[in-house]
This record gives C-alpha cells, structure tokens and sequence, in this order.
C-alpha cells in the first residue's frame, strides 16, 4: 500500500513541491491537488493536459484518492489546501500547515474538532511577529501546544521561489530559505521514520536534482 501525505493549511504549494521532490529519491510519487486554488498544479501542467510527468512525479488534479488505484506509487500526497481532509486517513501522515492570520487559525480550530490528530505534524507558516506564538495559539483552538512541532518564519526568499515555481513551472530546492530546507528535513523524518542526519542527507541530494 501507498504511504501517503495529506497536507492541509495555506494554499501555497512550495512544501509539498519539494516535498515531492525530495520523496521521489525513495520511489514513485503521486502528486494530487485538491486544493481550492489549484496553484499546484497549474504551475507545473502548462499544456492542459490531465496529468504531468517530471521525473519520478506524476501531478494530478481534482482525484478522488480513495476511489482510485493508486498501488502503482510508493508515495502519495494528497495537497488538499484550506479545507480538512474528511476521508479516511489509514497509514497517512496529516501535515497541517496553516498561518497565523484569522483565517489560519480556524483551521486549526477544525482539526481540534476532529479525531484526526494521530500522526499529524503541525508547522505554522509565516512566523513574522513575537505577539503571536505558538503557545498562545495552541491555547486559543484548544490543542496541547506540542502538537505545533515548529513554524516557518516569513521569508522573502521563500516568496521569490514561489513566485519562479509559479510562473516557471519548476523552482531547484536550493533558491529555498534554510529555515525552510530545516522544516523539509524535519517532515522527512518523520514520514521514514529516519534519524535526522539520513534525512538532511536526502534533502541534500535533493538539491543537486536540476
């Protein structure tokens, strides 16, 4: 069966862009954007065509995940943006990636709600000011303040790759911020269940793909 990754939070798809990349050193991935913006995969499928091949990526939109065959991938990663994910979550990793504006945290408010808290990594986005932190937020939705397991500090470096993936339809790992490469290593680890030193030397290799 696929591993899979389902990535909730900001609709900004440089994570789970490299992510991919990254995940393709270990096997075939299986990109599926289900998010309401799309930006995803519009930035990598110029053609209009259903699907995109780079490497050993395929990109998707709009899929149905649980009703399709999905056997011939080692990974999968289900990029469904702003709204939870409400099927079932079996030998998923859920990566919540939210920011700290209003609207980021009454995402959080609704994964509280829910009993989709098992193996779930929550990354703040967009850290930029020292009056709202992880404490505080984790207190206000109601969630033990562990579960936040780091943040991702405004960059404008972060911006400028975005903006080149976007428009390019391919952004190198390298142009990224290293609080970034950190937050990508950390993800990881955790979903090979590897010490943190094999995986900085996957993102590391990562980097090297042109």
């Amino acid at each position: 069966m696929s591993r899979r990754i389902v990535y909730i939070g900001l609709e900004r798809c440089d994570f789970i862009y490299h992510l991919s990349t990254i995940l393709s050193l270990r096997g075939s991935v299986l990109v599926v954007d289900n998010s309401i913006s799309g930006d995803l995969f519009s930035a990598v499928c110029k053609n209009g065509e259903k699907t995109a091949e780079w490497n050993n990526i395929t990109y998707a939109r709009n899929v149905d995940v649980e009703k399709s065959d999905t056997s011939y991938y080692e990974h999968v990663i289900i990029y469904a943006g702003s709204e939870p994910y409400s099927e079932k979550l079996d030998n998923a990793t859920l990566l919540v990636m939210p920011d700290y504006t209003k609207n980021g945290v009454k995402l959080l408010e609704k994964l509280a709600a829910t009993d989709q808290t098992e193996q779930t990594l929550i990354i703040m986005r967009d850290y930029c000011t020292k009056k709202l932190t992880d404490k505080s937020i984790a207190t206000l939705v109601g969630i033990n303040p562990k579960a936040i397991v780091g943040h991702l500090n405004l960059s404008i470096q972060d911006v400028a790759a975005y903006v080149t993936l976007t428009h390019n339809g391919h952004q190198n790992i390298k142009g990224v911020s290293d609080n970034m490469l950190e937050a990508l290593t950390y993800v990881v680890s955790k979903f090979f269940a590897m010490d943190d030193k094999k995986a900085a030397k996957l993102v590391m290799d990562a980097k090297k793909i042109k």
